[in-house]
């Protein structure tokens, strides 16, 4: 039996626009765009090398019980500085 992707997610793995939150779609435009998350982290959100998954078991151990905002805050502090990214605490 195939696996579904998530109700908000189209078959590629994407927004579906229709579906999601403008919160939702300025976090993809991000992801993707601006903040360049895709590029490291991978647009599955699997990570690679020195990037950590943003998804899965391991993710949620980390983050589950924090804050968006505990979050936000150690990306600002830890996260690669690229020439986009000085507006990117900002921008969620």
């Amino acid at each position: 039996r195939p696996r579904r992707p998530a109700p908000k997610l189209n078959v590629y793995g994407r927004l579906d626009r229709r579906r999601a939150t403008e919160s939702e779609a300025r976090g993809e435009d991000l992801f993707f765009g601006k903040a360049n998350c895709a590029s490291c982290h991978q647009p599955t959100l699997a990570g690679q090398n020195e990037a950590p998954p943003l998804a899965g078991a391991n993710f949620m151990t980390t983050w589950g019980g924090r804050t968006t905002k505990d979050l936000v805050e150690y990306m600002s502090a830890t996260m690669p500085v690229m020439p986009t990214m000085n507006a990117f605490p900002h921008s969620l």
